[in-house]
């Protein structure tokens, strides 16, 4: 009789095979933490739009607002009438960074006879801001408003899809 004293090992048998010892093994901590950490980045991108929006909101209203108020556009008939090119690159300017409608109101008022004359109302954006109590003198008020659309239908977009951002600026103009 013959004795053999080899041993025999099977393939794909043993730790290595089962997923522990040298391969990839995960803790149950990591598989806890990584999908929260996965869904903070992605609020966090989401937050960081937002803000992009409105800091762009305010870039465009303070640029219409220096535009308008440096061509004297409440004494010129023509350019009272260029309103609507504002109206058209606020929305352009706006829903490249997320969906939504934007509307334009710029009024002119005259501070000696409380004359207001509203020059562009913008559907659903009403005049925002007190007027400076000055006793002469000639303000433009521009106000931007612009309510947010469903977006792509992340969870921060879905909170506020339908709401609206406003900003506004007055400046003197003599």
């Amino acid at each position: 009789m013959s004795r053999c004293s080899c041993r025999h090992r099977l393939l794909g048998s043993g730790p290595a095979a089962m997923g522990g010892g040298g391969g990839g093994s995960i803790s149950i901590e990591a598989m806890m933490f990584i999908p929260v950490l996965l869904a903070l980045l992605s609020f966090g991108s989401e937050a960081l739009q937002l803000l992009r929006l409105e800091q762009r909101l305010h870039n465009v209203a303070y640029n219409v607002t220096q535009i308008v108020t440096q061509q004297g556009t409440g004494q010129n008939a023509a350019a009272v009438s260029q309103l609507a090119f504002y109206q058209r690159f606020v929305q352009g300017q706006l829903s490249a960074l997320q969906e939504g409608q934007a509307a334009l109101t710029i009024e002119q008022y005259n501070s000696a006879n409380g004359e207001l004359v509203p020059l562009l109302q913008g559907t659903g954006c009403a005049g925002q801001g007190s007027w400076p109590p000055l006793r002469v003198g000639t303000l433009m008020r521009v106000t931007l408003c612009y309510r947010l659309g469903q977006g792509e239908g992340g969870m921060f977009s879905r909170f506020w899809a339908g709401r609206t951002l406003v900003t506004h600026f007055i400046q003197e103009i003599h």
